[in-house]
Parts: C-alpha cells; structure tokens; sequence
C-alpha cells in the first residue's frame, strides 16, 4: 500500500464528492490563494475548487505553487526533481481536516446525497463508502459511521427522525470519509506484463516494478529448430536474455 500521489488526492476528493469536471483539455485554471497568504507579489486567486478541474489543469507558478498539493510532496516549480518524496506528516492530516477545499467538497457531497432515495443512515453511510473506495463496507465500518452520524445529530440538535435530512450530520460523515488512511492510498496490485523478447526490455520492465515478466516471440520462419527441441532458437535466446536481466 503506498499514498496517492498530490494531483489524484486532489483529484479523487472532487471525483467523490461529485464535483470534478471530467472536460478534457482547455486552459489552465488559476490557483485558489487563502486571505491570509498576504505580501508583495500576491498572484490573483482562482475559484476554491479550481471549478472542479483535475489537477492536471492548475497553473502553476513559481512564486505561488498550490498549497495544498505542495503538503502532499508534488514538486516545488524551482527544482528538478528525478522522484518524489513520500512523507507522512502532521500537516498532511491537518490539511485534511482543516483545508477549506476539504470542507467545502464534503459540503458539496453531503448535499448530494441528501437527493438519494436512502431510508436509514446504515443504507446511506454504504453507498457513501462504496463511493469512495469501491467497496462495500464492513459491518463494523458501518457501524462507526452510523454511530458518527448520530453523535453529529445531537451536537447539530437535530431532531428525533431528522438525521436523514440532516445536511450538516452528512457533511461530517463526508469529512471523516475524506479523512480515512485508505482514501489516499491505492492498494499495491500485483502486475504481469508480456511481449518481452530482448534484455533491454526485460530490464527496462523489472524496473517498473513489475512482478511477473512474461517472454516470448512470435513463431515464424526463424524458429527452424522447434521440431527438434520443441523451443526455437529465438525464444530460447529472448528466455536466456531476460533471465540475465532479472540477475
């Protein structure tokens, strides 16, 4: 399991939430700047949510990178950077609870679902997290939302029979969604590649961490001594080739 690069968290945050704009190409959008980023050079603020751009999509300066991403190691504009970091940091988690655009795309979310034709919390909270991770929930994962979502109603005053209807409860059940480890992560995925006949390419495909390499040419002509062997020279060679690589 590895952390989502900064773009897809970004990303993946505005896809469930029901916000992204999915519009390829066109122009950049400008950065969102906070109030309190103040001072000589202060480039003028675009839309909080990049008007639900993929991040693909933000301009970037080099006085002025977006903030958020920075927190999730994209790379500073200035520097040439051969591979990204991967840090764990407090700031990560407080930008998650705290960034205006987290808030805001678990508003967005929340008053989403509250259209949904959902007749308990239990029924609304599984969706909310298929949604968002691809998945049905476990019992107990269930069980933490819902119990959330009706200690939410109680600090928001809702009334008895209200929680469904409740868009703040909902906001925060959205927040705590956005705020679980396995939102920005990706689940390592064990990946076999094929067509691999030469040691370059059998290397050049190790390298990208590929678990299984598959190696094999296509028959033809060449391959003269296959009724005497049962492999052909070619094949013979491209397996004797890729092993080397793999050494």
């Amino acid at each position: 399991v590895r952390r989502l690069d900064a773009e897809a968290v970004r990303d993946a945050i505005l896809a469930v939430s029901g916000s992204l704009d999915r519009t390829a190409y066109g122009p950049s959008v400008k950065v969102h700047v906070s109030d309190y980023q103040d001072g000589r050079g202060k480039p003028p603020s675009g839309p909080l949510d990049g008007n639900g751009r993929r991040s693909l999509y933000l301009k970037v300066t080099l006085m002025e990178p977006p903030k958020f991403l920075a927190l999730f190691n994209q790379p500073i504009p200035k520097l040439t950077v051969g591979r990204r970091d991967a840090t764990n940091v407090p700031d990560q988690a407080l930008a998650l609870l705290n960034d205006p655009f987290v808030i805001a795309m678990a508003k967005d979310w929340s008053e989403r679902v509250l259209l949904d034709q959902a007749r308990t919390s239990g029924q609304r909270v599984g969706q909310m997290f298929t949604a968002a991770f691809a998945r049905p929930p476990q019992p107990d994962e269930t069980a933490r939302l819902v119990k959330l979502a009706q200690r939410s109603a109680e600090l928001h005053g809702a009334e008895a029979g209200a929680l469904l209807s409740c868009q703040p409860v909902w906001q925060d059940v959205a927040h705590a969604i956005f705020n679980l480890k396995e939102f920005i992560s990706e689940v390592s995925v064990p990946c076999v590649v094929g067509g691999c006949a030469s040691y370059n390419t059998g290397l050049h495909l190790m390298r990208t961490g590929a678990v299984g390499v598959l190696v094999g040419v296509g028959p033809g002509a060449a391959c003269t001594t296959r009724g005497v062997l049962g492999i052909g020279v070619p094949q013979a060679t491209a397996i004797a080739d890729v092993a080397a690589a793999r050494s």
